[in-house]
This record gives C-alpha cells, sequence and structure tokens, in this order.
C-alpha cells in the first residue's frame, strides 16, 4: 500500500489530486491518503510500501514551508522509497540542499522528455512526453552526492533537469504529472513495483 499525500488546497485544481487518484486506482495500486498529521498512519506504518508528495498550486517560501511540514514528518517516521510529483519533486529538492528557480510566470504544457536509459522510473516509457505546469524551477546542489539528475527537457531554449533521484536511491522527484497522460501512468507503476521489491 501507498501513502499518497495531498498537498492541494481548497477548490484548487493544479495539485492534479484527482488524476492521481484515478491513475492509482486504474492501475490497482492500493494506497491510503492523507492531509494532514494522523498518528493512525504512523500506527499502521508497516503497512505502506512508499510513499507520493502531491502537487500544490503554493510556492515553497520559508513561511509556507511549515505548512507542508506533515510531508517531511511523514517522511521521517516511515523509511520507505518517496516519490515527489511537481510541489513534491520541488519540496525534496530543497530538502536534498537545492534550490528554486522563479521563471515569472506559469510552464503548462507538455513537452518531449530526455531520460536515463537507467534510470528504474521511466522504464517502459514508450512515449517520452510530460505534462508540466509549475512556476518554480527545481534546481540539484552543484556537485552533489546526494543528488543525481535523471530527466530533462527544454524550457525556453535551455536544456534544464526535470526529474532527480535523491539520498539512498530509493527517494525521487519529477517535476511534471505522470497523472495527466496515461501514456506516463508507467512511471507510478514502475514506483509501485519498486516499493514492493525493496520490502
Amino acid at each position: 500500500m501507498l501513502l499518497l499525500i495531498n498537498n492541494s488546497t481548497d477548490g484548487n485544481t493544479l495539485s492534479f489530486i484527482v488524476q492521481i487518484r484515478h491513475a492509482l486506482r486504474e492501475l490497482n495500486i492500493p494506497y491510503i491518503e492523507t492531509h494532514k498529521f494522523d498518528e493512525s498512519i504512523i500506527r499502521m506504518k508497516h503497512k505502506i510500501k512508499g510513499i507520493i508528495l502531491s502537487g500544490s498550486p503554493m510556492i515553497l517560501l520559508d513561511d509556507v514551508l511549515s505548512k507542508f511540514s506533515f510531508d517531511i514528518y511523514y517522511m521521517l517516521n516511515i523509511d520507505v522509497p518517496v516519490l515527489g510529483i511537481c510541489f513534491g519533486c520541488q519540496l525534496l529538492t530543497l530538502l536534498n540542499g537545492g534550490h528554486l528557480v522563479d521563471r515569472g510566470e506559469l510552464f503548462c504544457q507538455t513537452t518531449p522528455v530526455d531520460v536515463d536509459k537507467h534510470a528504474m522510473l521511466f522504464k517502459g516509457l514508450d512515449n517520452k512526453h510530460l505534462k508540466f505546469c509549475f512556476n518554480d524551477l527545481p534546481v540539484a546542489p552543484a556537485k552533489s552526492s546526494v543528488v543525481k539528475e535523471i530527466a530533462w527537457t527544454n524550457i525556453g531554449g535551455k536544456r534544464c533537469a526535470i526529474a532527480f533521484e535523491f539520498e539512498k536511491n530509493k527517494i525521487f522527484g519529477i517535476l511534471g504529472h505522470p497523472e495527466l497522460h496515461k501514456h506516463s501512468w508507467i512511471i507510478y507503476e514502475n514506483f509501485a513495483r519498486f516499493c514492493r521489491t525493496i520490502h
């Protein structure tokens, strides 16, 4: 079972939480969902094999980060693989010493991506296009030993990293939204399979 952490805010659709739920159900991937601190989840942590951090329309400023401390709480208390989607990827980048670059405008489109052929997340992804919808571009720390870029796309004429493998080789972040195209649901399937194999 996966733990889906819902980072959406009331009435906002840019988290695409409905589409994540739909993809997981269609793929027959069991999950539970939370958007707050819940001790009952910690008590059942032996059943949780992985964590998905959803997107959010919020921008990760210092005063906003505290509102999403439950993401960090669950990651610290449930030692399982993590997949951060968009906002979740940005959060993981900050937690691993990277930073965010404010583009000054919303980038919301489907673009082709180049992927590391050895990256487990993209195995079997034949149509290498992902939907993106973000303001801030995550940038990994220079010469980091704990962050590896695993996918890239062209944004404004520049090649930019859009997916990362973080410390321990079991924490991943994707700036795109695999839930928005059926062909990219395989990313969730690969993550769920990976979670099952390491437990």
